[in-house]
């Protein structure tokens, strides 16, 4: 029963870890875009670079929580984000940056604990 109780709290505990992280980038992918909609060529290029920045620095930990599929579909978006804003292609940037964000929202409704994932 302790066991149960524990492994629930962990469940529990994994999902907030994840929905701070990925509300994070989230907010970081909307600034990129608000930065892109305005053709702001300084904020394109510093919001890139915290963007890519955040999502290295928290790739790693997400490995250990999440499905690695979706990790990976999201590191390739990023790529597709940057080679698209360094060849000045901003319509096609936003709709990666879109992409992106819909990949990390899948993250967050296929983590939520579940019946299905205690038992």
């Amino acid at each position: 029963m302790i066991l149960l109780i524990i492994i629930i709290a962990l469940l529990f505990c994994n999902y907030f870890y994840i929905e701070k992280k990925c509300s994070a980038i989230i907010e970081r992918l909307e600034k990129l875009e608000k930065s892109i909609i305005e053709f702001d060529d300084k904020k394109i290029v510093e919001n890139l670079e915290e963007v890519e920045n955040y999502w290295e620095s928290i790739k790693n930990m997400l490995l250990a929580f999440s499905n690695h599929k979706y990790l990976d579909d999201i590191s390739e978006t990023f790529l597709r984000i940057s080679a698209k804003i360094y060849t000045a292609r901003y319509d096609e940037a936003i709709e990666e940056i879109r992409l992106a964000k819909l990949h990390i929202i899948d993250i967050l409704t296929n983590e939520i604990p579940s019946f299905e994932n205690i038992f």
